[in-house]
Parts: structure tokens; sequence; C-alpha cells
């Protein structure tokens, strides 16, 4: 059942780049903005490598704010159709089952993001690993019955051009009744649209590393996968209030880069962070900061599905199997309403008694009651509405609790 009454004002979430094995650092277009400054383009495509990295086996023992940490609900999906693509995807995944039950709307595990893509694993892939229809959609999967992402952009890895070019009319992002996909706004594998070969997605940063919020300074021809995050939240009905990308700091040996103290704040409140390096994206959701000096990000990678918590770590600044990081992307969403009953009335208006509770915004709401406020309470009804109607013939003294209900 998922919680979607988590009181949290800001979720952050952070997205950084890893270089991968033979995997170099792709350089594209260097810009200058209005006031002079220089932005600069790189291209992250990483794909499962033939062998493997071996997980850490150096696991946290004890989660203690602070020190060691990590978030829970975090989904852990094969690579399907881009790494960027795909941990924003799992990112995503943990926020349809906290907070943002709407993100996913497929049929899939009764509506809620499933935490692995096995149960996607039996259909046809364009991309020859498992599918994830919430990082790129295809006709087959997920009960989808035409042409999605995968149909139109998909030929093979860091391939240039569409099979939708010139021979079927494109999809488009946002259809009636039908789940969306990281991958459409985030430009990755569009070439026609993008430039973006098979597998790869762009961000753009400052070259002198301060942060560059919701850049469109390369659109149309271009589409930054920061900005791109950003429309696929909006899509989902998420008000979101800033995003932006940034190198970490010591970077080139920048002095105003973002830091791990920086990554550790959004973490201790509850919010996923998206990693980015040379050639890779990763996910991070926690921390081992028992070495001050060298302290370790937790990742979920989608190569290796490693599911243990820290089974999967690096050094802040470090590298990851051969993989220098280099940069993160901000995305802060505004939290949504409170749903859980703080306020509840009792008014008697002349033929029943009714109460009535505010906030309001749940699916619904259990009433429970009980003569002996120390006692055991029982469920009265459940309603869809904030009011519960008590006939007075049948009023008596008693206790109630107003509960929320979820999806």
């Amino acid at each position: 059942m998922k919680n979607l009454f988590n009181k949290r004002i800001v979720i952050s979430v952070i997205l950084m780049l890893f270089v991968s094995f033979s995997f170099s650092q792709k350089i594209g277009k260097t810009l200058i903005d209005e006031n002079g400054k220089k932005i600069v383009e790189t291209i992250i495509d990483g794909r499962p490598p033939a062998v493997l990295p071996q997980p850490s086996k150096n696991l946290p023992k004890e989660k203690i704010k602070g020190v060691t940490f990590w978030l829970d609900s975090i989904p852990s999906y094969d690579w399907s159709y881009g790494c960027s693509a795909t941990t924003i995807a799992m990112q995503a995944g943990y926020f349809d089952n906290t907070d943002y039950p709407n993100i996913y709307t497929g049929p899939a595990n009764g509506g809620v993001q499933p935490m692995t893509n096995a149960v996607w694993n039996s259909q046809a892939s364009h991309s020859g690993t498992n599918e994830c229809p919430v990082s790129a959609t295809a006709q087959n999967v997920d009960s989808r019955d035409k042409k999605g992402h995968a149909d139109d952009y998909w030929i093979d890895y860091l391939e240039e051009g569409d099979p939708y070019y010139e021979n079927w009319s494109e999809h488009t992002p946002i259809e009636a009744g039908y789940n969306i996909c990281t991958a459409d706004f985030m430009g990755t594998n569009q070439w026609y649209n993008y430039s973006n070969v098979d597998g790869s997605t762009s961000f753009y940063n400052y070259q002198d590393g301060t942060a560059l919020y919701d850049y469109t300074g390369c659109e149309p021809a271009d589409r930054d996968g920061c900005h791109g995050i950003r429309l696929f939240y909006e899509a989902c009905g998420v008000t979101v209030i800033d995003n932006f990308s940034q190198y970490i700091l010591g970077y080139n040996g920048i002095t105003s880069g973002y830091t791990f103290a920086d990554y550790k704040n959004e973490i201790d409140n509850g919010n996923p962070v998206l990693i980015n390096v040379v050639g890779h994206s990763m996910l991070g959701y926690g921390y081992d900061n028992t070495d001050e000096a060298h302290p370790k990000v937790y990742l979920r990678n989608t190569w290796t599905q490693d599911r243990t918590v820290g089974g999967e770590q690096m050094e802040w600044g470090g590298s990851y199997s051969g993989m220098d990081h280099y940069a993160v992307s901000v995305i802060h969403l505004q939290a949504p309403p409170l749903t859980t009953p703080e306020n509840v009335e009792i008014i008697f208006d002349g033929a029943n008694v009714v109460l009535t509770w505010y906030p309001t915004g749940a699916t619904s709401y259990n009433v429970y009651s009980s003569d002996d406020p120390y006692g055991s309470f029982t469920l009265e009804a459940s309603v869809g509405t904030n009011q519960y109607i008590i006939a007075s013939s049948e009023a008596k003294l008693f206790y109630y609790i107003v509960s929320s209900d979820s999806k």
C-alpha cells in the first residue's frame, strides 16, 4: 500500500554522471549564454558491458542518519533503452511508491510501479534487454496496443536514425489512456529530434561549476536531459519547483561545484540522487559517512542489479569501475497536498451527528470508533469524502479516529 501522506515540503532529486569501462567522456557543443558564460554539452550513452562489475561486499550494518543512511522503496531495474532514462525511471518508481502515486499509471502490480522490471521481462525487447515501459514505452508491453518510444526511435545501440522517419507518424509523449516514459521527454535515442544516437542522452553544465537552471537554450535542435526530467514530472501532474545541473566541487579544478554535503542533505530529506558519470548514469540512494575524508555513495546500477543495501557503492568524487564522477543534476518537486486528517469536527445538525475533517485529498478515509479512548477501535466505515454521518438514533458517547487510506 502506498504512503500518500508524507509531509515533506520539497522533494529533491539529483542526477550525476560516470565514466564506464571502455567509454570515454563525450563532449558535444560548447555554447555561450547571454552573460558570456560557457555551457558544455556532455553525452551519456552507457550500456551494460560484457563483463559486469562485481558488487562491493562491504555492506552497512545499521541505518544511522548522518553516518550511514539509505532510503527504502528504491526500485532496481535492468538497463532499458538508455542508462539515464532507466535511472530516472527508478527514481520515479521511488516517488510513485511514496508521495506521488500517479506517476505510474500502467496495469502492472495493481497500478503501483514495481520494484523490479521482472514483470515485463517476458516481453519481446527491441534492445535485447528487459523492458521498462517507464523508461521507454513499446507496443505490446504493459498493455500498450500502439507504437511507443522504442518502436519509433530504437534501431540498435549507438545507431543513428529513427525507424518512424518517413515510414509512419511519430507517437506523442502524452496520449490519453497511455503511460508516459522518461526517454520521450529527456530526448533519449531521438536522432531526428535531438541528434541523440540510440542509448544516449545529453546534459548541459556551466563550465565554471555554477548551477545551470532548467536549460532550454539548446532547443529546438537539442534537448537538455535535466530539462527533460522536469517535463516528465510535469506531465505526471507534479509541480516542479526548480531543476539544475552542476559539476561537483574539484572537477577540472573548479572551486564552486556541488559537494557531498549537498548530496547528503538530499538523502537525509528522503530524496534519491540520480547519478551520472562519464558515459553512464546510476541512482544514489544513501551514503556512508563513517570515514569523513572518504564518504561513500550507495548506488542502484542498471547493469549489475545488486539489490542489497550498499551492494553498489563508490567514493564521492571518485570513480565506479573506472568511471569518474563529475557532475550532478537536481530537481525539486513540490510536495503533494497534505491528505492526513488533522482537524476532525463533530457537529449535530438537528437530525444527525456529522463528522467532518480536513485537509482532504486522499482516495478514501477509514472511520474507527470506540467507547474507550484507551481501548481497541473498530472500523465503522470507509468513505470517499471528508464526511461521515451518524443517525442521531444511533449516536452514542463514542471516540472516533479518522485515517486516510491509499491507492
